[in-house]
């Protein structure tokens, strides 16, 4: 977690800044050039996942999305309560907004229209802006369609 917070750290300097000087505990650079910087702004949408303390504290701080996992050991909604309080401790509160997502396909090869709606409708009592639908790889196409005409439509807000 520490390199991958390092690493961040770099990154971010170089999508802000015109010339670098890094010197940490496992990233170095010097007078580093990263252009073109990304066009939006502050910076891309950083994405984090995960249910880890540390990795949940990582989205309060420097997430703008965090993907809240229907499976793991911790519960989603005391995740999202963690991702807030780093993001509040951090003056960053509004910044962060929510993704659900569906059950992995290899988990149920096979495409249940309840199985999502159920997810859904957990994303949104959960408060999610997003939602990533994961379909199962043999029938893809027909079960985006059934996602499309049998579970959007009840979820829009």
């Amino acid at each position: 977690m520490e390199k991958t917070e390092e690493g961040l750290q770099l990154i971010l300097k170089l999508w802000h800044e015109p010339k670098v000087d890094f010197n940490g505990k496992y990233y170095h650079a010097k007078e580093v050039v990263l252009e073109p910087k990304p066009v939006q702004k502050p910076h891309p949408p950083l994405l984090f996942g995960g249910t880890g303390t540390r990795m949940l504290k990582m989205a309060g701080k420097y997430g703008d999305i965090y993907m809240i996992s229907p499976f793991g050991e911790r519960d989603p909604g005391e995740a999202k309560r963690v991702v807030l309080d780093e993001a509040k401790r951090h003056s960053r509160a509004t910044r962060v907004s929510f993704a659900g997502i569906a059950p992995l396909p290899q988990q149920n090869p096979k495409y249940d229209r309840r199985m999502y709606d159920d997810a859904v409708e957990k994303a949104f009592r959960l408060g999610c802006e997003y939602f990533v639908a994961l379909f199962p790889e043999g029938t893809y196409l027909e079960s985006m369609r059934s996602f499309a005409k049998d579970v959007m439509p009840k979820h829009r807000g």
